[in-house]
């Protein structure tokens, strides 16, 4: 093999390297392309999940807030009834007295 053969197949190896360095290197590019996308396209789904969740949530704390003021509103309620049913009770009882006393009375005279 002569010198002049050497050079050529030497700069031919070294096309076909420098080819192959190039490729990789669009390869590389594309794959960093769609690496980028994939992770926006997870940032996005995670963010409206997240969204989602805080939109729950707040949902949930709203309900919760109803129901503690209903239930307050129904503690009142029976609070009122029950104060009510015992101030009954007393003026009951204290007819019976009365009329046990005037009843006492009658029979005195």
């Amino acid at each position: 093999m002569s010198k002049l053969e050497e050079n050529v197949g030497f700069y031919r190896k070294m096309s076909d390297l420098q080819e192959k360095l190039r490729r990789s290197e669009e390869e590389r590019l594309q794959l960093e392309e769609k690496f980028a996308l994939l992770m926006r396209a997870c940032r996005d789904e995670e963010e409206v999940r997240l969204n989602n969740l805080r939109e729950r949530y707040e949902t949930f704390l709203d309900e919760e807030k109803h129901r503690k003021e209903r239930n307050d509103r129904i503690l009142q309620t029976l609070d009122r009834i029950e104060n009510r049913a015992a101030i009954l009770t007393a003026k009951s009882e204290r007819l019976k007295l009365l009329r046990v006393s005037k009843g006492n009375l009658s029979y005195a005279e």
